[in-house]
């Protein structure tokens, strides 16, 4: 699993913008378990050493790596980077302030990023066991300066990336698994992204983030058979990370034959927490105050939607396990407003209700992996790498034109009868629902002339085989079940 060898190649990769090399309180110990621990990853290293006083210099650092798969290969130039013994137990770690990453893709093709640090500063100090690393840079950039393409230089893609005013602690201990616990900080992050199209047109982007914070740790064994994912993972590899921001901004500019599309996309707070690790594997993310503004030749009038709260989620295993193992799925697009130039043409005499619409669903669930998920070879065999034996409507809620849906159930599945549902499992359990406001939207709707009355009457027929009346005077409840028979039902009367 070639993958999975470059991944570790590539976690140390990006590890040293960050903390630089793995050390200790020494120059010779700080290179030494470097030079170890990359080794390790599969990296090949190539440089020659020197040592002057309290300065051991390391030149012409190359770090190099094959692309998975044989695709290619991937070169750093470190350059000349010294470990200076600052006389108090701290080596002082200097970089070059220009390090190129060339990629070489068995294509013949080849692209060269530049690394850039201004104002750099790395310490590290504490003990053999325990390193503590702290750093510092006024910016350190990423900026694609080379592209090749059948052998003649291109401008199809431009890229840079920029932190500024960042500044961090690591701290680092070494055994069976490297544990990395990280604190991070920056002012901002830049980026910028221009790529054009073959067949005519291209997508010019600009975005920012301010206030970034990243506290992360991630354990990493020192294994052989570091290419083997399941190997990995089982003895003890994760990665823990909580990325938090205070603003972004992102303008998109696009050309094409169908003529220009601009927008511009802004939010408050954000935040990304991902996990992964042999037991699970999850990504959340929200944002707060997200605001749209989209201008195009194909678009009639300006654009402008705006949402309170855009949060997504997701969780589920890596490894077979014996029994079930949770997973997860979420998203809530929150308090989405139209713009009203669009509700003019829509309904033109606001009859329908103009409040910001809501989406938003929670599920939940258990499952029997058959298959470790990580391995490439058992998933290329495999039918299907497990079954579902439960699954968990937690909540849902749909509010849209002065109408609420909202629901909660669950059921679960009998993964030795596919008959009677035809060749997927039989579930039992129940759903719970409760529709509001409907009846009224169905009158406004038809008084608009936009749902022809014996649609409505149709709809309206639907609803009554499905639910019973609720609380309130437009107010249904539905509960649909599926029992140990296989029969549906539907508030207790049989349909199926």
């Amino acid at each position: 699993m070639k993958t999975w060898k470059a991944f570790a190649g590539a976690t140390t990769l990006a590890a040293l913008f960050t903390t630089s090399a793995l050390a200790d309180v020494t120059n010779r110990e700080v290179w030494d378990s470097w030079r170890t621990y990359m080794g390790s990853t599969g990296l090949d290293i190539s440089a020659s050493e020197n040592t002057s006083g309290n300065t051991l210099t390391v030149s012409d650092l190359i770090l190099s790596m094959a692309i998975p798969e044989g695709d290619g290969s991937v070169t750093m130039d470190m350059g000349q980077v010294q470990f200076r013994d600052q006389g108090d137990g701290t080596v002082l770690v200097i970089f070059e302030q220009k390090m190129p990453i060339t990629v070489l893709p068995k294509d013949g093709n080849e692209a060269v990023i530049e690394i850039d640090y201004t104002g750099m500063t790395l310490v590290v100090s504490g003990d053999p066991s325990e390193m503590t690393y702290t750093y510092s840079a006024a910016e350190i950039g990423a900026e694609l300066v080379q592209l090749m393409t059948d052998g003649a230089p291109s401008d199809d893609v431009k890229m840079a990336l920029k932190l500024t005013n960042m500044q961090g602690r690591s701290t680092m201990a070494m055994d069976d698994l490297t544990k990395v616990a990280q604190k991070l900080s920056a002012e901002g992050l830049n980026f910028t992204l221009f790529a054009k199209d073959p067949d005519g047109g291209d997508v010019d982007m600009t975005g920012s983030l301010q206030g970034v914070e990243m506290v992360a740790s991630s354990a990493i064994p020192l294994i052989e058979n570091s290419d083997d994912p399941v190997a990995l993972f089982n003895s003890g590899f994760a990665v823990d990370a909580d990325i938090r921001h205070s603003g972004s901004q992102m303008t998109m500019n696009v050309t094409g034959d169908d003529g220009p599309f601009n927008a511009d996309i802004s939010s408050g707070s954000g935040t990304v927490q991902m996990t992964m690790s042999g037991d699970q594997m999850s990504y959340d993310g929200t944002n707060q105050a997200i605001t749209l503004n989209a201008t195009g030749a194909e678009i009639p009038l300006p654009l402008n939607f705006t949402m309170e709260e855009l949060s997504y989620g997701f969780a589920m295993p890596m490894l077979k396990q014996d029994g079930q193992q949770d997973f997860r799925l979420s998203m809530t697009l929150g308090a989405l407003s139209i713009p009203e130039m669009l509700w003019g043409m829509a309904d033109p005499g606001g009859m329908l209700s103009h409040e910001p619409a809501t989406v938003s669903f929670d599920l939940a669930g258990k499952v029997t992996l058959f298959a470790d998920l990580v391995d490439e070879q058992a998933m290329e065999e495999m039918e299907a790498p497990g079954e579902l034996n439960s699954l968990t409507l937690n909540s849902l809620l749909v509010e849209l034109i002065g109408a609420k849906l909202s629901g909660m159930g669950g059921f679960t599945f009998d993964n030795t009868d596919m008959a009677t549902f035809d060749g997927m499992p039989r579930p039992e359990g129940a759903i719970d629902l409760n529709l509001k406001g409907a009846n009224k939207v169905i009158d406004t709707l038809v008084e608009m002339g936009l749902l022809p009355e014996e649609q409505a009457m149709t709809g309206r027929m639907m609803m009554s085989m499905f639910a019973v009346p609720g609380d309130g005077p437009d107010d249904l409840n539905s509960r649909l079940e599926i029992n140990a028979d296989g029969h549906v039902l539907a508030n207790g009367q049989r349909i199926q």
